[in-house]
């Protein structure tokens, strides 16, 4: 890692531990809130290929518990297609910082169990903290430089042409795993689950949500956050990682089969991942001319490399309903297109809708049926999950660009979905 990006890491890592300190409170299962999650969701990220100073995304994952844990740690392309796969052991109270230029350029966070690591050089155990050896991590951690574990014969330069819309030449050649936007820039999200085991496992994979393995947990003890940042521009946009809670009990929300789960486009919608899903309705204010919104969507289908010049089968995800909303209740809308229509994006407001103002607020209903899932979900085949962040610009001289999540207006659970009244 290059001089300045360690310090930018390093200032990074210093302010988010001042913000996320250890908490045990645990919410109602389909309520979206800031409380220690079976698995957290980073959004959308973003780097600037070609500029090693330009934009780039810091995620940082935090145990909120005194338990060692495992983060298994998933690279998505902005297509939906698990694109990087590995994992992040994390001694009781630990914190992790890493940079997402530098996954790309395959240098994986540094950690290791007990067993990997017995004199704590690498994961250090503190003095409230459990340091356990995971014995199925012994030819997985730590990893070497330069190296991409999973899948099989991915290398950082395959993964770099995976998420900017390249074909790939080792593992699927000749196959693209995200858009090709032309401008040098890798795009898409990151999931980190709690697992009993490393493996080099992805949601759909045998084992990994089912028997005989049964790889993932309902431990809630992760807690996360990510910056999108630029130095040259000023950019900052700071967001915690979407918590998503497990159910302990048979909680029948998220236990019954035919019901939304978050990994449910994994396991044929039948709850073995027991995962709460994110809400389906948002709202948020910003500049209508300016701002632009980060926008997650659920694709409910499990996405895989394609042919180049062709579309994933979900696309283009549609929505029930998109609007903006001025300070005189004015109102715009995009028209009958899909402004939103891959599973991670970063879309500018002003190809949303314009109201004749400047400040507004954005409405958004991203419940879509998507005819490659079929009729799923069962309970409710037109819900879909998603999330949507407002970055906005910097205001007079201020060297920021401030930020925010949306309010959700609804679960995924919800059988009746919000929508605005006249």
């Amino acid at each position: 890692m290059s001089s300045f990006r360690h310090g930018f890491v390093v200032a990074l890592f210093a302010l988010f531990a001042a913000f996320f300190l250890p908490q045990t409170s645990h919410a109602a299962i389909g309520a979206l809130d800031d409380t220690p999650g079976s698995s957290l969701l980073f959004p959308y990220f973003e780097v600037d290929l070609d500029n090693p100073t330009g934009r780039d995304t810091v995620l940082t994952v935090q145990n909120a518990s005194a338990t060692a844990m495992l983060a298994h740690t998933i690279v998505w392309s902005d297509e939906g297609v698990a694109s990087a796969i590995f994992d992040i052991y994390l001694t009781g109270y630990d914190i992790m910082s890493f940079s997402m230029r530098d996954v790309l350029d395959g240098s994986l966070p540094l950690t290791g169990s007990d067993g990997q690591d017995p004199t704590d050089t690498i994961s250090p155990q503190g003095p409230f903290s459990q340091d356990i050896n995971f014995a199925s991590c012994s030819t997985f951690l730590p990893y070497a430089p330069g190296t991409i574990p999973a899948p099989a014969g991915m290398t950082p330069a395959d993964l770099r042409k995976a998420l900017t819309g390249a074909p790939t030449s080792g593992v699927a050649a000749g196959m693209c795993w995200g858009r090709n936007v032309g401008d040098g820039h890798a795009r898409g999200y990151v999931t980190m689950d709690l697992v009993n085991r490393c493996s080099d496992l992805k949601p759909g994979d045998a084992g990994y949500l089912d028997s005989p393995l049964n790889t993932l947990t309902s431990q809630n003890s992760l807690l996360g956050s990510f910056v999108i940042a630029n130095p040259d521009t000023h950019e900052w946009f700071v967001d915690n990682a979407l918590s998503i809670e497990a159910a302990y009990t048979n909680d029948p929300s998220v236990t019954t089969p035919g019901n939304y789960t978050f990994y449910g486009r994994y396991n044929g919608w039948n709850a073995a991942d027991r995962r709460e899903p994110l809400p389906t309705t948002w709202m948020a204010q910003g500049e209508l001319d300016t701002s632009s919104l980060i926008v997650w969507r659920d694709t409910k289908t499990d996405g895989q490399p394609h042919a180049c010049g062709t579309a994933p089968g979900y696309y283009p995800l549609g929505q029930e309903g998109f609007a903006t909303f001025g300070p005189d209740s004015s109102y715009g809308s995009p028209g009958a297109g899909t402004p939103l229509a891959n599973a991670a994006q970063l879309v500018p407001a002003s190809v949303l809708g314009t109201v004749g103002s400047k400040l507004g607020q954005f409405f958004a209903n991203l419940n879509a049926s998507v005819p490659a899932a079929g009729g799923n979900p069962p309970a409710d085949p037109a819900a879909a999950q998603g999330y949507i962040g407002v970055m906005r610009p910097s205001l007079g001289e201020m060297p920021m660009t401030p930020g925010h999540r949306a309010v959700p207006l609804d679960s995924a659970l919800d059988a009746q979905h919000y929508v605005p009244h006249n």
